[in-house]
């Protein structure tokens, strides 16, 4: 193996961003394999890669370096020889034994200190009214040291154009330059707010030495002005620079623990899905760090804490006031719950309302899935929690899944479909079809006026058509109408995860009043939790958030799984889910979907030699029209399990019936 210097291997970023992570929406940009950025749903990344392939960036997380910092930062690997060794060890490459660089040490960073610049800047604080057009007064602006440079440039662009700045101290080594004219050019408003840092590590949260300070409330906003304003009411506030630092911050608090006082979210008063999501992940954690937040808007009308200080300082300073006391009581209460808390743990109390009728699990009745011999052996039909429908393909598990989610809209449940394979007209179309073949069943009519999906969809057939198969289509529309009014379907491709589907249902809860019962199709196309996770880590806890899902909606949630195509000539058994192992645990039911010709003695047979025979009777089975299928009961925790129901199954038409095929009523394709 070659030696490597390693200036040599730092051009290899690309082939160690490559294996850690994949591409987002966006130019040479990343998922970021360190903060999880890009894995949203406009799957737009903020991992880049710049210098001609040798640094890498990360605009969300604001870490950076080259290669090896990457591999130290993503394995938690702190020594440099360490971090090179280990580079080594993944590229294939004997870097470690490189005769220039095996006693290697990192260069020591430059550090610059602006401590000098900051105290000069701050004597010319007079020379403009910056602050009071902002209602910040002069002796909380010296307090902070804050300082005016009238002809600033960047300290890495010295020839750049001049112009008149705020300067804002963060840390000894960073600051912020804030363009003080009344109209910036067009070309310098990219620039209005710029950074200046002294070292590759710096902190960006203003005022963060008030962290762990006391115990008095501390107000998060998002810029440095509307920290200095809640500071100027009386407050005590530090300022994240936007919410793009919402992780840097949290990172910050993890380096501070433990968490001793109270924080007040107060981001900018827009309700914007990124706002909302930045507040979302400060109080989540916040909460995991162990900390007590609140979230209140102390702007009334106003966009910002900065605009609310100078429209009205008396009642902003109120709503401060206001603020810091709910948070003292979150702390209080916090405290008191502990104790009521556990109490409400012991078994007595959960005793006391199962006893007394009022916990709403023991009385929740059976919902039908329109099928009688299926509701007898469930005991009434689905209860509250996981359900997952699986088998091989061309067995009628989506088809099987929407014929009951159908079922149970008929009853006046409305239900929630999360489809991530097919679009809405698919589906809407597949109900439609065998609704004409309910319709022609019930009118004792040809079988062959059914309709199958194309049938329906298919536009230029109805010129073909006779006067009866358009009034067929139009009955079975009219039919699929009066029950279309509690089904509603959300389409995902590749962007459907737990927590959208968690999302979409409390909204529905939210605006409706009613809980639906859920129906996901299907657990091995949702996205991934985790852009790092194996396929079965993601299906396992993909099944475990849909179970949470369940018991925390109080309601059936139906999923649809695949099965190892390795069983394909066994009986299905839970082996056939052993890539998703989490089924067999989390779920409270399991229907298992297979060829009735499975049970014959054929199938019992373990003979090499009965393969061949074995395939072409499954072809032979599948060629049927209608199919012969069986829904097993592999688990049913409440109730008995082995249980098996028939289904003739008519795939053109997308219609389950119950019951054993006859003779007669057997064809082929």
């Amino acid at each position: 193996m070659n030696k490597y210097d390693i200036d040599q291997i730092r051009p290899y970023l690309q082939n160690y961003v490559n294996s850690i992570t994949e591409p987002s929406k966006g130019r040479n940009m990343y998922v970021c394999p360190l903060c999880g950025s890009g894995t949203g749903r406009s799957r737009t990344g903020a991992f880049g890669i710049y210098d001609n392939g040798i640094k890498w960036k990360c605009q969300a997380c604001g870490k950076g370096g080259d290669v090896i910092d990457l591999i130290g930062e993503y394995e938690h690997i702190t020594e440099f020889a360490d971090r090179v060794k280990r580079l080594g060890e993944v590229l294939g490459m004997n870097i470690e034994a490189s005769a220039e660089h095996s006693n290697v040490q990192p260069k020591q960073e430059t550090a610059v200190s602006f401590l000098q610049y900051f105290r000069e800047r701050s004597k010319h604080l007079a020379e403009t009214d910056y602050f009071m057009k902002r209602g910040i007064s002069l002796e909380t602006a010296q307090h902070f040291m804050l300082g005016y440079d009238p002809a600033w440039t960047h300290p890495k662009a010295p020839n750049a154009p001049t112009s008149p700045r705020l300067i804002i101290p963060v840390s000894e080594y960073s600051y912020i330059a804030r363009d003080t004219r009344a109209e910036i050019p067009e070309e310098a408003q990219p620039y209005k707010k710029s950074k200046a840092k002294g070292r590759e590590s710096v902190i960006w949260t203003f005022n963060h030495k008030s962290i762990g300070v006391n115990n008095r409330p501390l107000f998060i906003v998002e810029g440095e002005i509307d920290a200095l304003s809640i500071i100027e009411a009386g407050g005590q506030a530090v300022g994240i620079g936007s919410i793009a630092n919402v992780k840097g911050f949290l990172s910050l608090l993890e380096q501070r623990q433990p968490l001793t006082q109270p924080f007040v979210i107060a981001l900018d008063n827009e309700d914007t899905e990124q706002v909302q999501r930045a507040r979302e992940e400060l109080i989540t954690g916040i909460k995991k760090l162990g900390g007590i937040c609140i979230e209140r808007n102390i702007c009334g009308s106003h966009k910002d804490p900065n605009e609310a200080l100078t429209a009205d300082r008396g009642t902003f300073e109120k709503a401060i006031q206001h603020a810091e006391e709910e948070a003292v009581k979150a702390v209080e209460t916090e405290e008191n719950a502990d104790y009521e808390e556990y109490i409400r743990t012991s078994a007595e109390f959960d005793l006391y309302k199962f006893l007394n009728g009022i916990d709403p699990k023991a009385d929740t009745p059976a919902i039908s899935t329109g099928f009688n011999q299926l509701d007898e052996v469930l005991e009434g039909g689905l209860y509250e929690g996981l359900i997952v429908i699986g088998g091989i393909s061309s067995l009628g598990k989506t088809t099987l899944t929407m014929q009951i989610a159908d079922q149970i809209a008929q009853q006046g449940r409305d239900v929630m479909i999360f489809s991530l394979e097919m679009d809405k007209s698919e589906l809407m179309a597949k109900s439609i079809s065998r609704e004409t073949m309910i319709e022609v069943q019930r009118t004792r009519r040809r079988t062959n006026l059914a309709k199958t999906n194309r049938g329906i969809t298919a536009g230029h057939r109805y010129k073909t058509y006779t006067q009866e198969e358009i009034d067929l289509i139009d009955t079975a529309a009219q039919n699929y109408s009066e029950y279309a009014q509690n089904i509603y379907i959300r389409i995902g491709v590749g962007d459907m995860g737990y927590k959208r589907i968690r999302e979409e249902v409390n909204r529905h809860v939210t605006i409706t009043g009613r809980t639906p019962v859920v129906f996901v199709d299907y657990l091995q196309i949702m996205a991934r939790p985790d852009p790092h996770a194996t396929d079965k880590q993601s299906v396992d806890l993909n099944t475990m958030e849909l179970k949470r899902i369940s018991r925390d909606f109080k309601t059936p949630v139906v999923a649809v799984s695949s099965v190892n195509r390795a069983n394909y000539l066994t009986p299905i058994d839970f082996e056939s889910f052993k890539e998703s192992g989490a089924v067999e645990y989390s779920a409270d039911l399991v229907i298992g979907l297979q060829l009735k010709c499975l049970e014959e003695d054929l199938f019992n047979s373990a003979a090499q030699s009965k393969i061949k025979e074995k395939r072409e009777r499954i072809r032979e089975a599948k060629s049927q029209d209608p199919r012969e299928i069986q829904a097993v009961i592999l688990k049913n925790r409440n109730g008995s399990t082995g249980d098996v129901i028939d289904f003739k199954y008519y795939p053109r038409f997308n219609y389950f019936v119950e019951g054993e095929l006859q003779p007669w009523e057997k064809k082929m394709y």
